[in-house]
């Protein structure tokens, strides 16, 4: 999975984002279907060591890595900006495998009220 780019805006509830894993040394999709298996992306301001929130991912095609990103309530009641989201693979002994790219997200600012 190379970093990839999502643009969203300020204070909307956006629809669902769907990631596919794949492995870094040979492109192979990531197999994610242990029961026991679970899945987070912790999001932040680019250039911040603040996490602003920890979500967890639903596996639509666990056996073929396809996860589903939906936002928090609050998740874009942020200041426009570059944002990341890094995600995690958390397995049934709780051992936890970032994924090497992380999806940058580009919040834009809404249009005031004429």
């Amino acid at each position: 999975m190379a970093d990839q780019f999502v643009t969203v805006s300020e204070d909307d509830l956006q629809g669902p984002i769907y990631i596919q894993i794949h492995r870094n040394y040979d492109d192979a999709l990531t197999d994610l279907s242990d029961s026991n298996t679970s899945i987070k992306m912790k999001f932040r301001a680019k250039n911040s060591t603040t996490t602003l929130f920890d979500a967890t991912l639903t596996k639509v095609q666990a056996g073929l890595g396809l996860l589903k990103f939906t936002w928090p309530t609050d998740g874009l009641d942020v200041t426009p900006g570059t944002f990341e989201g890094q995600v995690r693979v958390i397995n049934g002994s709780s051992e936890e495998q970032t994924v090497l790219d992380t999806i940058i997200f580009q919040v834009l600012a809404v249009f005031a009220d004429a």
